[in-house]
């Protein structure tokens, strides 16, 4: 409505209407000028920021950026990918001159094979960061296991970037961490699951075969 602003409340992991009403109050005691709740179905809702969402558009629209797919703080938290998913997306459109859905799935096909999958894979190892302590966490990090490189290059496609030299040397820095190693690879192989059932998107627009592979990939992300 006029001369109003909608407030936005999330968390990590599973939220219920007690958690969202507990968050909501909190927020209204620090900001006193937020008013009542006037539509709290967001409670139940999911946003984008841990996968990609399995359909970009349907007849009338396309989601793209912060709409669509998670943000990477790694890549510049989504505006990296944002402005590469924009220019796949007009290329798209400028390559078959149409907006109708066999073309606007092109464009969520290459976005999924090219940046998407990978983010189911990156999903799941978060969940295994979430779950760690921090002790853990910093033997980790501290190991140089994953190197900022490893990241971008994987977020980018380019895996065969990364040396030989630097595979060679990865198992020799997991044996500072063992224990954490140990969980992240769990999630790691759930990820890895994962990120194979998203990219095996349908190349051509079919909307069965379409739900078929969404309700696929969907699956492989709920927690086991």
């Amino acid at each position: 409505p006029s001369g109003e602003l909608n407030v936005l409340v999330g968390m990590i992991g599973k939220m219920d209407l007690t958690g969202f009403n507990l968050l909501y109050s909190h927020l209204r005691m620090d900001n006193p000028i937020i008013g009542s709740v006037i539509d709290n179905r967001c409670a139940e809702s999911s946003i984008p920021v841990r996968y990609p969402l399995t359909r970009f558009s349907f007849p009338g629209y396309v989601a793209v950026g912060d709409a669509a797919f998670m943000t990477i703080p790694i890549m510049g938290n989504g505006i990296e990918n944002s402005i590469r998913a924009g220019q796949m997306l007009a290329e798209a459109i400028i390559s078959d001159d149409s907006v109708g859905m066999e073309t606007l799935w092109k464009y969520q096909v290459r976005y999924y094979r090219e940046i998407g999958a990978a983010c189911y894979l990156l999903d799941w190892v978060k969940r295994g960061l979430l779950e760690s302590d921090n002790e853990e966490l910093r033997k980790f990090m501290e190991s140089g296991f994953v190197r900022d490189e490893d990241i971008k290059a994987v977020m980018s496609g380019h895996v065969g970037d990364i040396p030989l030299s630097e595979w060679i040397k990865k198992p020799g820095k997991l044996l500072a961490s063992r224990k954490f190693t140990g969980k992240v690879l769990r999630y790691a192989l759930k990820g890895v699951r994962a990120a194979a059932a998203a990219y095996s998107i349908p190349k051509k627009y079919n909307s069965i075969e379409i739900d078929k592979w969404a309700y696929k990939a969907e699956n492989t992300m709920k927690e086991i």
